[in-house]
């Protein structure tokens, strides 16, 4: 289950740095702050469909289990306080809570990578002035005549 996660946890924090990275290309006039929130408008789709996934998952390893539960006439609070039960929710709400804060955490960071370091200026490369051309052999022996 862990090695699962860990699965879906590097594939949205991949995608969300990639997302944050194709912004920065299409406008790299963007500060931090204007990269992080376009990418997070992106990153919120990206955490609904992992929770999403990590639901059905879920319950698709655990449909046995479902199975046997609807069988049995229980009242919900008794099936829940059932060990086997509880270990499953909270495993199923620790690794949605831990998916959630990754996608903004990573988010901040890669546009924090991104963007330029001093917002509405140019970085160094683009503001050096270029350097003239060292003059040729013909053009000094032409000086000194």
């Amino acid at each position: 289950m862990i090695i699962g996660v860990l699965g879906v946890l590097d594939d949205i924090t991949v995608a969300q740095a990639a997302t944050v990275e194709q912004i920065h290309q299409a406008n790299a006039s963007l500060d931090a702050w204007q990269l992080y929130r376009r990418a997070m408008q992106v990153g919120q789709d990206h955490i609904a469909s992992m929770v999403n996934t990590l639901v059905l998952v879920y319950a698709g390893a655990a449909l046995p289990l479902l199975l046997l539960l609807t069988d049995q006439a229980l009242p919900f609070a008794y099936v829940l306080s059932q060990e086997l039960i509880s270990e499953e929710v909270v495993r199923m709400l620790v690794t949605s809570s831990g998916l959630v804060a990754a996608v903004p955490l990573t988010t901040l960071l890669a546009a924090r990578w991104m963007a330029p370091r001093r917002p509405g200026r140019a970085e160094p490369s683009e503001t050096a002035a270029p350097e003239e051309p060292a003059p040729s052999p013909t053009d000094q022996e032409g000086e000194a005549e």
